[in-house]
C-alpha cells in the first residue's frame, strides 16, 4: 500500500478472528494492532494548523529583542523578551513552553513612553506630577509657573504623544507660556552701589566708589522676558592720569585719559641721550592693581643718562684713545689709560682700560674692574697711591 508522504508500508491486510471480535492488521507477511495503525494514520494526515506538536513557535513582537532567535522551541524551554530604547515592557518578559504551542503566559507588549519632562517654558512639573517616573501614551504633566512668573491658567499642560517614528515625545497642548513679572535683582555691587526698580519696563542704575571704575553699561531696564538689557556692570579700580618718568616723552599716537583701568599700557620714549634703566630707550608703564591704592603705574621707571661721562682724568694717566669729538660713550665703549713718566700700575704695566658699564644703581659709570691705577715706581705693586677717575 502506497501512502501520503511517499511511505510504503506494503500490502494492507486486515484479518478478523472468528469469536473474539478482534482483527489485525499486516503490511507484508507482519501484524500490527488496528489502534496502532490508526496512530500512525492521524500523524501522517492530521494538518499542522501553525502549530508544533513537539514545541512553541515564539510570538513575534513589536519593538522587541528576543533571547532565542530559533523558529521553535521545545517543551520546557523560556524565551526572554526585551525592549528597544524608548519603549518599556508591560507583561511578563519570559514565557515558557508548556505543550501544543502554548505558552505560561499571554504575550507582552512594548509601549512607547516620555521620561519626566524638563522644566519648560519658564515652568516646573507640578509637585503631584513629579513623582511619576514614566508617562504612557496620551498620559499628560501639569507645570507650574517659576517665582516672578505668571499665566493666565497659572500653567500648562504638556502630553506624552507618539511621534510618526513610533517613539513618545511631549507635546504641549497651548500656547500657553509663564511670562515673567519682574527681573531678578543683582546682588551687591563690590566697591559700587546701584537703585532702581526690577519690575518689567523699570531700570536700574549702577555707581561706583571714588577710585573706581564702572565697567560695563552704568543703565540697565528689566524686558517682558524677565531678563535684563546686559550683565551687571564691575567697578574696578583706576589709575588716575598719566604717569611723569623724568627724561622721558609720551607715544605721539597715545590719547589722553583721566581714567585708565586696571591692564591699560602707556609706551614712553626716553629723550635723546638718555634710556630707560635695565630697558632700551623705549618702555611700558602699566596700571595695575594695589591694595593700598586700588591702582598704580608699574614699573616706576624713569629714564637715566645713556652714556659715560667724556671729561675723563685719571690720577698719573692720560687717555691716549677713545676721546675723541662726536663719540657717544655708550655701554661697552672702552678707553685706554697710559701712565705718566716714573709711574707704573699697580700690577707693574704702564697701561689699563676703563670700561663704559652699569654700576648697581642702574647708571652708567666708567669701570675698573681690575682695580688698576698708576702709582710712583718706588710704590709699584704696593697700595698706598691710588688713582682716581675724575669725571
Amino acid at each position: 500500500m502506497e501512502l501520503l508522504n511517499g511511505i510504503r508500508f506494503g500490502t494492507l491486510i486486515t484479518q478478523y478472528e472468528m469469536g473474539t471480535g478482534t482483527s489485525r492488521t499486516s503490511f507484508g507477511s507482519g501484524m500490527l494492532p488496528a489502534r496502532l495503525m490508526q496512530c500512525l494514520c492521524l500523524l501522517i494526515f492530521m494538518p499542522r494548523l501553525g502549530a508544533d506538536p513537539m514545541g512553541c513557535i515564539p510570538p513575534q513582537i513589536e519593538n522587541t529583542h528576543l533571547s532565542d532567535s530559533r523558529g521553535s522551541v521545545a517543551i520546557g524551554s523560556k524565551v526572554t523578551y526585551a525592549c528597544e530604547p524608548g519603549f518599556v515592557l508591560v507583561g511578563q518578559n519570559t514565557l515558557t513552553c508548556i505543550s501544543n504551542g502554548q505558552w505560561s503566559d499571554s504575550e507582552p507588549e512594548c509601549q512607547a513612553f516620555c521620561e519626566k519632562p524638563l522644566p519648560h517654558g519658564n515652568a516646573q512639573v507640578s509637585p503631584e506630577y513629579s513623582r511619576r517616573g514614566l508617562y504612557y501614551i496620551n498620559q499628560y504633566a501639569h507645570f507650574t509657573c517659576n517665582k516672578d512668573f505668571v499665566s493666565p491658567s497659572n500653567g500648562f499642560y504638556m502630553t506624552c504623544m507618539r511621534s510618526k517614528n513610533g517613539y513618545a515625545h511631549w507635546v504641549q497642548e497651548s500656547n500657553l507660556t509663564c511670562r515673567a513679572t519682574l527681573c531678578t535683582m543683582f546682588e551687591e555691587l563690590m566697591h559700587g552701589s546701584f537703585e532702581g526698580s526690577n519690575k518689567i519696563g523699570d531700570s536700574v542704575r549702577f555707581k561706583c566708589d571714588e577710585r573706581f571704575l564702572l565697567v560695563g553699561s552704568y543703565e540697565l531696564t528689566c524686558l517682558q522676558s524677565g531678563k535684563w538689557t546686559g550683565d551687571a556692570p564691575t567697578c574696578q579700580p583706576f589709575c588716575a592720569g598719566q604717569p611723569k618718568p623724568q627724561h622721558a616723552s609720551i607715544s605721539k599716537n597715545h590719547q589722553h585719559k583721566e581714567r585708565y583701568a586696571i591692564g591699560s599700557s602707556i609706551t614712553f620714549q626716553c629723550i635723546p641721550r638718555y634710556r630707560a634703566i635695565n630697558a632700551g630707550y623705549d618702555f611700558n608703564v602699566s596700571c595695575r592693581e594695589d591694595i593700598s591704592r586700588g591702582a598704580k603705574w608699574l614699573p616706576e621707571s624713569t629714564c637715566i643718562y645713556a652714556e659715560c661721562e667724556q671729561n675723563v682724568s685719571v690720577e698719573n694717566g692720560d687717555v691716549i684713545r677713545g676721546l675723541a669729538r662726536g663719540i657717544r660713550f655708550t655701554i661697552g665703549y672702552s678707553l685706554v689709560i697710559i701712565c705718566k713718566s716714573n709711574t707704573k700700575t699697580n700690577n707693574g704695566g704702564s697701561s689699563f682700560i676703563l670700561k663704559c658699564g652699569q654700576n648697581s644703581t642702574g647708571f652708567l659709570d666708567w669701570e675698573n674692574p681690575n682695580n688698576d691705577r698708576c702709582q710712583n715706581r718706588k710704590y709699584a705693586g704696593g697700595t698706598d697711591t691710588i688713582p682716581r677717575v675724575v669725571c
